[in-house]
């Protein structure tokens, strides 16, 4: 793709059932490495996109700066550092935030019965 100068989109999420265990939020959470493979085998950079919900079906759209990583960078340096970035664009977590999860979880319109 790259020497056909195409671009590859990936969207990421913290919920992946393999990967290494890498910081997010001062917590290590399992993530992804492909986004850090696909820099060690290409050379390329990630190129951050966020698309936010402003309203309805309105959309912000924000594309930032390349990120450009030495190829003598490990996949779980690539990994942290991309973590980093994640977190910059995340919207800061209210106090309430686990509480108010738990209760969610707790009531009886949730099901997880099999």
């Amino acid at each position: 793709f790259k020497k056909n100068n195409f671009s590859t989109a990936l969207m990421i999420d913290q919920r992946v059932s393999e990967g290494i265990l890498s910081k997010f939020f001062n917590q290590r959470a399992l993530t992804t490495t492909i986004p850090a493979q696909l820099v060690k085998k290409f050379n390329i950079p990630v190129v951050p996109v966020y698309i936010e919900r402003i309203e309805d079906i309105n959309f912000k759209i924000t594309i930032k700066k390349p990120i450009f990583f030495s190829q003598e960078k490990s996949i779980s340096e690539i990994t942290d550092e991309l973590n980093i970035e994640l977190e910059k664009i995340s919207p800061p977590v209210d106090a309430n935030f686990e509480k108010i999860s738990i209760e969610l979880f707790r009531t009886k319109q949730w099901n997880f019965s099999n």
